[in-house]
């Protein structure tokens, strides 16, 4: 169980369930998978090869989440409980269609502290004052614990934004669309999508099916709450996603929304990540019902730091390189991508599976700490930094 603490500027206390063990598939450049991992454990060899496609970092909803690598090749790829009273529909602001969300490219944000905590107000508007000016037109969040979707939206709306706002478990789906929907409080035209859960079907936590009938739930319940025309997704891998029965999510969506991590396949070098993503989406496409659907990439980034992964090398020049190719490869539809992550996320843990960088993918630079520091968290990151990097000096 993960504690969020009081803050000063918010009045409530919740507890976040910890996900179970995260069970991670690997594959080759081919996508066909050479490995599994539960949790911290090592890889095991994978049964069938599949022809699917990579997967992305650690998941980031609640507290115990992000980057999937493997050891040294390979590439990695979250029924409901007592629902609560449905708030009564409100009278919807005047919306703009979520066409693209702006004219800016998307980015993810984890609003928690390393001790699992939800930042306040004052430490979000910290984070996100030192992130205007970059060109950004959408935030994306993963969960609604500790009302983070009512403080990151009014950030967002602050900062001339919109938001990616999410619910993270299925379990509590009801619930978690409840808080949702009150922390939005109406204002429907400042939210861009709804994600109904992350990596669910390649984390094992439910299967297409479930995930399609949560979006089919989410999407009713939206629109009597307002929302005339809510835009509802499921963000899933590559891995998971391009398969017969995983792109059944893509079609139960308003638009197919993965995560594609270049980094994750070892034959990517940072210069090629841009095509890499290009060529994924391609592939795609071929198995979409509808094959005009928007794509959009709601994840994809390279680390800083960490252990190397064949041609994908962890470094601050690798990962301007990379982020930089994934810009100009999407320069014409900036919105169909959401770089991740602007700041650093001290809150998960390392490991070897995670080719030691799940921590490390901030990719603006924070004041006063070390590279990819969210400015809310600069002195402690610091500590925190200056310790990794005497760790990985005996690695």
């Amino acid at each position: 169980m993960h504690q969020h603490y009081k803050k000063d500027e918010v009045t409530w206390v919740t507890v976040a369930a910890q996900p179970a063990d995260v069970v991670r598939v690997y594959v080759d450049a081919a996508g066909n998978p050479t490995a599994t991992v539960t949790g911290d454990g090592n890889p095991t060899p994978a049964p069938a090869a599949q022809n699917n496609n990579q997967g992305p970092p650690q998941n980031q909803g609640p507290p115990n989440q992000e980057p999937p690598p493997a050891a040294p090749p390979a590439q990695p790829a979250q029924t409901t409980g007592s629902p609560a009273p449905s708030p009564s529909p409100q009278e919807p602001t005047t919306e703009t269609p979520s066409s693209g969300g702006g004219s800016g490219f998307g980015f993810t944000y984890s609003p928690y502290n390393p001790d699992h905590s939800v930042k306040s107000s004052d430490q979000m508007k910290k984070d996100f004052d030192s992130i205007k000016g970059e060109g950004f037109s959408v935030v994306r969040i993963y969960g609604v614990d500790n009302h983070q979707t009512k403080l990151v939206l009014e950030q967002a709306k602050a900062h001339g934004m919109k938001l990616f706002a999410a619910v993270f478990d299925l379990s509590q789906l009801e619930n978690d669309l409840n808080t949702l929907i009150a922390d939005v409080g109406g204002d429907w035209g400042s939210v861009d999508t709804v994600s109904i859960g992350n990596e669910l079907v390649n984390e094992g936590k439910a299967s297409p099916d479930q995930v399609v009938a949560a979006i089919g739930t989410a999407k009713e319940k939206l629109k009597a709450a307002g929302w005339s025309s809510p835009v509802v997704v499921t963000t899933d891998t590559l891995v998971a996603t391009n398969t017969d029965n995983g792109i059944k999510m893509c079609d139960a969506s308003t638009y197919c929304a993965v995560n594609c991590h270049p980094f994750f396949d070892p034959n990517t070098s940072a210069e090629g990540a841009g095509q890499f993503i290009k060529d994924q989406m391609a592939n795609l496409r071929k198995k979409l019902a509808n094959p005009n659907q928007r794509i959009v990439i709601s994840e994809t980034g390279w680390p800083w730091q960490g252990l190397p992964n064949q041609k994908a090398v962890p470094s601050e020049s690798n990962q301007q390189k990379a982020i930089q190719t994934i810009k100009d490869a999407f320069s014409s539809n900036p919105a169909d991508v959401f770089l991740f992550n602007t700041f650093n996320t001290m809150w998960k843990k390392n490991s070897p599976q995670q080719f030691e960088a799940e921590q490390y993918w901030g990719f603006l630079k924070g004041s006063g700490g070390a590279h990819g520091t969210a400015p809310s968290e600069a002195n402690e990151s610091r500590v925190s930094a200056s310790s990794a990097l005497s760790s990985s000096a005996h690695l």
